[in-house]
């Protein structure tokens, strides 16, 4: 998204904006607006003023940057701003739709273009006008070479849109998160690459390889693209595709990142005048965004759009530099297409969006350059339209209407849904409509209003809804379907109101005349929020044909309010999270005796295709299409990307029945007489008719529409026009993969590895919305403050996610290296993370992604890294002692609301408890890292006996609070087979009380506690009983010196010194990063609970269908959902939740260059040979060698068949596996490090481990015989 600057040169303006994407190598992002403004082409030279104003200027800059930027707000959250102060308030306001007020030629603007190294491109820009005008940008290159675009093309402008979103001619883009994730997705009819090759007369060359030749011969001319307007379109394809945009840097806002010397130059070589501002002739701006995320304004370029395309020529091949951070980058242009779009209905200004390849510093890569003319005296071949007045609920209704029990169509109250439903609303809209091609049958709406007092009227049925509200909640015993059975024969039994049935009888003799016995009536529901575009409720509730007289009438109207409780309806509110009693209106409509009646949509309803109308009809009434009682016509209509119909496919169905009015009052089924039942129901003239009263509507209210009618006589009777609900339908992969973080290239290194212990597989909506983010916060938090990243960045950058799964960003995890800090190491690094350093992964990529820095600023980082870890453990300590009383849960909460807002208001201490948390942790690994330096003599060469050693000196730590865990279980055990219930029961709840915030997956909110269900706990007991495992040796104790002895690893004698003072405190380390990960847990284990309270509060408030869809939305999506009740969001929470356990099964690649890749995919390539014996190669974390039977275990729930004295194969180990480790005589695990929770907990056991074996659990299977040497990281099978 960008906002552009309107640049005269000579009695032309023109802008220039240029965008560079390039990411194999360097992987660096430019994106910057250079502009230039020229009278009379006299170029701006250096005046004598220049050095003063220059200096006045940044001073005035720098005084306005420190102004209060909240005093000058304007009404509409815009502030009187400009370069030095924000335009917004807030990034909310700017990125939401903005009013288009003041002079006409006011716009508002989204852009979004895409480009990759297989030469694809796509271009989408949507600019809203006044009036309901829209001008938009759509261009896609393939790969392959095919090429697609607007029809419309080279005009851009299109009518009738939605004037209050980014909505037009098929092209949607929606903002998720603000300045962080947008939706983009289309659905309409795209120009194909065939039609332009057959409109040009060329000849396409082999993939594009040519594209860089003359205009005459490539496919980057003029005509070979269509850039002239010409009404035959040729062929159109329906397209279809959506994309959700992440972002991967900050926002750079040209209002106050732009560099203040360039801005400084520009105005001091201006002729200072009061329009100043208004009328700069020389601007030069823009930024370099590195892939960690930092940006840096451009410094200097020596770009002169004198000598670029000044003559509506823009060249296609160009070269400049340009100059940000100290750094020069040479840039080099070459044109491979460029479409071109005319702006305004004048086609007063034209733009060349030039597909290119880029080079920069030698660099490959692609990206967009981007020439616009100002045309003068220009002519546009397109005919110009006027957009009609939209049909929308009214803002503001007569307050009579607010208070009246029964409004007509005609009046003003029932176009709102508040007062009449759903149903009633599009019919009060229609009524609007003068026509020619159709009428709209006379009635009126009883309103929600008439309802309500009908209610109040009788005050059992308070009591009974009462009922249901309880039931549906919980609260009380009872069936839904019982209850509004009940309910239902209380109501139909009650008499109208005398108010409503009053002023009932009135407005049917006004409209109708006294006369009312002849005419026959339908009478239908019209509840609150149907026939809506997030809920449609259609089919829910009662609908009555054929009524006569008054007393049919009342009786028919108080059957449909009692249709409001039938148990599909109840049961429809209550999974969409809305309320039980929910208002009603009903529709009392003339009935049209129709010879043909039946369903048009506007689109294809499941494609969404426009070019595809839908007509279903029958003889008759249009009962028998809705009810599906009989097989109607299905006709389609094809229509072009310019509204012409051609009528397509007709499937004429069996219509052997049809339904048709009896003359005593209601309705009756009749066989189809004559060869009706073989010919279509509609006539060609008709066809089309409806085809064109459908694309009028669609104009009318900016949608698809699904619209029902009735025929009779030829005149065409309009029943309903609700929104097509079926167009913005996602698919399965959208919604699994819709919080997918941005990479900036395929080439950055990401792995499950670390994160996976605790997150082994994929995360449920809140925990990645809460637990993931507050993580990678703590990570950049951490890293700025050790001085070797500048900022902390609002969006996931040291983690990545994908498929809902974590992983690690190993780039940016590197950016802790002896290149930016004096005790970086990225060696080590890997090593803590990965288990293990990478060939693949050269420094050179560091350092290309980070920089490199000044031996000072070296040594300055890595004070500061230590200084910021130092006090670290005392902090831990506080925490500790503060959630000893810290609860969010012991309180009566009153309501959800009031829940959710101290959930909301404890956020920052969740934060700063795994912050402290995780700055404790790096104190292990960096002793570890000193223990690694001290038996490599500070070589990064590490040998298996290194890794040996450094486990076996590691074996001896103090306070492992999670290997505490199978030893306090052993003994709470005790009351399984002790005589003493007091003592048993003691230890039992001493265990709770210090490890019942454990568990498997403990970061997941989702995943309930050893505390919240101690059962999960007893079968772990149960298992170590029948197994007989609770007695083990006592592991033998050694000292520091016993320790150094043992090593095989030849020292120094100095080095021998430093380990015995090294040593000690890294096994406390290791103690102390445990114990500051259980305090995080314990935080965690709060809000775990808190949100679980407040999944069953939204239960009992009918909010949500039941508590666990409360974590498959995010924190602030269940806010939305409180403040106001949202049937979409409650949906989209039921489809993650359908599809989480989809997710859980996918695993991938432990290391993934770019995208993951599934695990699967990786194996199905794997050529060895199962059939001998093989050994695997790991990591050792802890010394020693057994032989035994292997049981290969993939997930928590295999565990119980564990048995004793087996050596375990698993892809991880997290503390909820620690119970088991009593029963094994060995571990391996496919991830991990020397600090893994596995390690630790078997070097606290004296069982031998290795670690970073990775595929094991593939390549063995139980009952292998294997020997495991934790002592040289090997496994091998047994034959």
């Amino acid at each position: 998204m960008y906002t552009l600057f309107d640049i005269e040169i000579g009695n032309k303006y023109y802008y220039y904006y240029l965008r560079l994407v390039y990411e194999q190598k360097l992987m660096v992002c430019v994106d910057g607006c250079i502009s230039v403004k020229v009278i009379q082409k006299e170029y701006l030279f250096i005046g004598r003023w220049y050095y003063i104003k220059y200096v006045l200027f940044l001073l005035f800059f720098y005084w306005r940057q420190k102004q209060d930027k909240n005093k000058t707000k304007q009404h509409d959250g815009r502030q009187n701003a400009g370069y030095g102060k924000m335009s917004y308030a807030s990034s909310e306001m700017m990125e939401q739709s903005q009013p288009l007020t003041g002079v006409d030629s006011a716009v508002d603007c989204v852009y979004f273009s895409g480009m990759n190294k297989d030469g694809m491109y796509l271009i989408t820009h949507l600019c809203r006008r006044q009036g309901r005008k829209a001008e938009i940008w759509l261009s896609m290159l393939l790969p392959d070479g095919r090429f697609y675009q607007s029809p419309i093309h080279p005009a851009t402008m299109v009518y009738n849109v939605d004037d209050s979103s980014f909505f037009a001619a098929g092209l949607k883009m929606e903002c998720l998160e603000p300045m962080k994730r947008w939706k983009v997705s289309y659905n309409g009819l795209l120009r194909t690459l065939e039609a332009i090759q057959a409109m040009a007369g060329l000849t396409k060359p082999d993939r594009f390889q040519k594209r860089a030749q003359t205009k005459s011969s490539t496919w980057s001319s003029r005509e070979g693209l269509c850039n002239e307007w010409t009404k035959d379109k040729g062929k159109t394809v329906h397209v279809s595709f959506s994309f959700i945009w992440n972002t991967f840097s900050d926002v750079f806002n040209f209002d106050v990142d732009i560099n203040k010397f360039l801005l400084a130059d520009a105005v001091a070589r201006e002729t200072w005048t009061e329009e100043l501002f208004q009328t700069l002739k020389s601007f030069r701006a823009g930024y370099v965004s590195l892939p960690n995320a930092t940006m840096m304004p451009i410094s200097s370029t020596d770009l002169d759009l004198s000598t670029l395309g000044e003559h509506h020529n823009p060249p296609d091949c160009f070269n400049f530099s340009f100059t940000a951070d100290g750094l020069v980058y040479n840039v080099k242009v070459t044109s491979v297409m460029h479409p071109m779009y005319y702006h305004e209905e004048d086609w007063g200004n034209v733009v060349y969006e030039k597909f290119s390849t880029i080079e920069v510093n030698g660099i490959k890569g692609s990206g967009i350059s981007e020439f616009a003319y100002r045309r003068h005296n220009s002519s546009c071949p397109v005919p110009q339209e006027s957009s009609l007045p939209l049909l929308a609920e009214p803002r503001d209704v007569p307050s009579e209407d607010v208070t009246a029990l029964v409004l007509a169509f005609t009046q003003p109250g029932c176009c709102t849904s508040r007062l009449v439903g759903g149903k009633g609303c599009q019919l009060g809209l229609l009524t609007q409509l003068q026509s020619k091609d159709f009428v709209i049958p006379e009635g009126f709406c009883l309103t929600i209003t008439s309802f309500e007092n009908h209610i109040r009227s009788h005050p059992e049925l308070v009591k009974h809804i009462q009922m249901i509200e309880d039931i549906a909640s919980n609260k009380c015993p009872g069936t839904l379907e019982d209850a509004c059975k009940v309910f239902y024969g209380v109501f139909v039994s009650t008499e109208m109101a005398a108010d409503v049935r009053r002023e009932t009888a009135s407005e049917l003799i006004k409209q109708f005349g006294s006369n009312l016995g002849d005419i026959m009536f339908a009478v239908r529901s019209s509840a609150a929020g149907e026939d809506g575009a997030e809920m449609s409720a259609a089919g829910q509730m009662d609908t009555f044909l054929g009524v006569k007289g008054l007393h049919q009438l009342f009786e028919a109207i108080i059957k449909c309010w009692a249709s409001q409780f039938a148990v599909t309806a109840v049961q429809y509110r209550r999974q969409h999270g809305q309320p039980i009693r929910c208002g009603m209106g009903v529709v009392i409509q003339k009935m049209v005796p129709a010879d043909v009646a039946g369903v048009l949509f506007t689109c294809d309803p499941v494609t969404g295709n426009p070019a595809c109308m839908v007509i279903n009809a029958n003889y008759g009434l249009g009962e028998s299409v809705v009810s599906g009682s009989t097989e109607p016509d299905m006709i389609t209509i094809n229509r072009s990307w310019d509204n012409q119909l051609v009528i397509g496919k007709k499937q004429v169905g069996h219509k052997n029945l049809q339904m048709v009015l009896k003359d005593s009052g209601g309705v009756e089924s009749k066989n189809v007489s004559g060869s009706g039942d073989c010919a279509c129901c509609l006539s060609d003239d008709l066809i089309l008719q409806l085809g064109k009263i459908g694309i009028d509507l669609e104009k009318r209210f900016s949608d698809a529409r699904d619209i029902e009618f009735a025929i009779k006589d030829g005149i065409i009777h309009l029943l309903q026009a609700r929104p097509v609900t079926s167009q913005d339908q996602e698919s399965d992969f959208d919604v699994m993969h819709e919080f997918d973080a941005a990479l900036c290239s395929d080439t950055e290194l990401i792995t499950t590895a670390n994160i996976g212990e605790m997150m082994p597989s994929a995360m449920s909506t809140l925990t990645l919305n809460m637990f993931m983010k507050v993580i990678d916060f703590c990570g950049q938090m951490m890293y700025k403050k050790s001085g070797t990243i500048p900022r902390v960045h609002d969006f996931l950058k040291f983690l990545y996610s994908y498929n809902n799964m974590g992983f690690i960003n190993l780039h940016m995890m590197m950016c802790l290296n002896q290149n930016t800090t004096f005790f970086g190491d990225k060696s080590m690094a890997e090593l803590s993370i990965l288990g293990e350093t990478r060939e693949d992964f050269k420094m050179e990529e560091v350092i290309q992604y980070h920089g490199r820095r000044s031996f000072l600023r070296r040594l300055i980082n890595g004070y500061k890294f230590i200084m910021s870890r130092v006090g670290s453990l005392d902090r831990v300590k506080k925490w500790d002692s503060f959630l000893e009383t810290f609860t969010i849960v012991d309180r009566d909460w009153s309501s959800a609301c009031e829940l959710y807002a101290m959930i909301d208001k404890e956020k920052p201490n969740y934060a700063e408890c795994w912050f402290t948390s995780m700055t404790i942790s790096s104190w292990s690994a960096i002793w570890a890292t000193a223990l690694m330096a001290v038996l490599s003599r500070g070589k990064h060469v590490w040998t298996t006996q290194h890794y040996s050693d450094v486990a076996m000196l590691l074996s001896q730590c103090e306070d492992v609070y999670s290997a505490d865990v199978p030893a306090a279980l052993q003994e709470a055990a005790d009351w399984l087979i002790t005589n003493s219930n007091t003592e048993a029961g003691r230890n039992f709840k001493e265990f709770l009380s210090r490890h019942g915030h454990r568990c498997i997956k403990e970061a997941e909110l989702l995943e309930k506690s050893w505390q919240t269900e101690p059962h999960k706990v007893i079968s772990v007991i149960q298992t170590l009983l029948s197994s007989r495992s609770l007695c083990r040796e006592k592991k033998i104790i050694i000292s520091v010196d016993e320790a150094i002895q043992k090593m095989k690893t030849p020292t120094t004698f100095f080095g021998r010194l430093i380990l015995r003072w090294t040593l000690p405190r890294a096994r406390r380390a290791v103690g102390c990063r445990e114990f500051g990960k259980s305090v995080a847990v314990k935080m965690n284990e709060v809000f775990k609970q808190a949100y679980w309270k407040l999944a069953s509060l939204m239960v009992r408030e009918g909010r949500l269908p039941k508590e666990e869809l409360l974590f498959f939305l995010t924190h602030e999506e269940i806010g939305q959902l409180l403040e106001k009740r949202c049937g979409r969001l409650v949906t989209r929470a039921q489809r993650r939740y359908k599809l989480y356990p989809k997710q859980l099964e996918m695993k991938y690649q432990i290391v993934n260059r770019g995208r993951p890749v599934p695990a699967e995919d990786c194996m199905a390539n794997y050529k060895g040979d199962f059939s001998t014996t093989f050994e695997i190669q790991g990591m050792p974390v802890s010394q020693g060698v057994i032989q035994g039977k292997a049981r290969v275990i993939r997930t928590l729930e295999e565990a119980a068949t564990i048995e004793c004295g087996e050596i375990l194969v698993v892809p991880f180990t997290d503390v909820g596996w620690s119970p088991y480790f009593p029963l094994i005589s060995g571990l391996v695990t496919e991830m991990g490090g020397l600090l893994s929770h596995g390690a630790v907990v078997a070097r606290e056991y004296g069982l031998p481990c290795i670690v970073n074996a990775q595929n094991a659990t593939f390549l063995l299977k139980s009952g292998d015989e294997v020997i495991l040497n934790g002592t040289m990281g090997t496994l091998k099978l047994l034959k």
